[in-house]
């Protein structure tokens, strides 16, 4: 019966394929999210709410958001996306290793926006909007003073896209990692910002010093030589 049913579907340019949990980044956080009881989500470099709508519309997330973004007119579409949801609660913060003031440059693709300079060829590697249109002086917290002492029982999903300063924010955490339960880390497999750790570089870090494992792995990017620019990563604490 499978092979007629096969032949039938080819005939429409069709295929039937084998259902798989991980087959997206939404289906895999599900999962996920199920399994270890996230109770809290932690959206770091939010843009304009993407990653916060995905986890309540594709993942079926109900509890608890924070959803954290430095661009001044960028937070203003974060806190449309979550008004009316009195648990997703939106923070005009940057986050990194320490608390101060720093310069953001500001590029006319806001998700690009970085602490870090784009690589001269940046351009040739993913045609973007790469054009500085300016910096924007903004607020760094870290995660572990912005959250205090947590207790064992809150489990918390950290998704980072912050430009190449994910790293940075992973130091500022040292005091919540223990509660970071499903880590999503926005992978640069070629480099577009300066001074950017390489990826094998935070991968070691996240399993070597926190315990964490990698689960799953879903393009984000792709250059028009088909390879992989970017990746979202997702880790999960064993």
């Amino acid at each position: 019966m499978k092979p007629l049913v096969h032949r039938f579907l080819r005939s429409f340019h069709r295929q039937l394929v084998t259902y798989s949990p991980h087959n997206t980044l939404g289906q895999h956080l599900s999962l996920l999210v199920q399994t270890v009881g996230i109770n809290r989500v932690l959206d770091v470099g939010a843009n304009a709410g993407q990653f916060g709508q995905t986890m309540r519309r594709s993942v079926g997330y109900t509890g608890q958001i924070d959803s954290f973004e430095p661009q001044s007119a960028v937070f203003e579409k974060l806190t449309a996306a979550a008004d009316g949801d009195p648990l997703w609660h939106t923070h005009n913060l940057a986050l990194g290793s320490e608390r101060c003031r720093k310069p953001l440059l500001r590029l006319t693709g806001d998700d690009l926006s970085s602490f870090r300079q784009p690589k001269a060829n940046a351009a040739e590697i993913w045609p973007a909007a790469w054009n500085i249109e300016g910096t924007e002086e903004v607020e760094i917290e870290t995660l572990t003073h912005f959250l205090g002492k947590l207790s064992s029982d809150c489990k918390l999903l950290l998704k980072l896209d912050t430009q190449g300063y994910d790293l940075n924010v992973i130091d500022g955490a040292s005091g919540i990692m223990e509660n970071v339960m499903v880590l999503v880390v926005e992978l640069p497999f070629q480099q577009l910002y300066e001074n950017v750790p390489p990826v094998w570089q935070t991968c070691e870090t996240l399993v070597s010093k926190y315990g964490l494992r990698l689960t799953g792995l879903y393009p984000v990017s792709r250059a028009q030589n088909h390879t992989i620019i970017e990746a979202d990563g997702v880790f999960l604490r064993y």
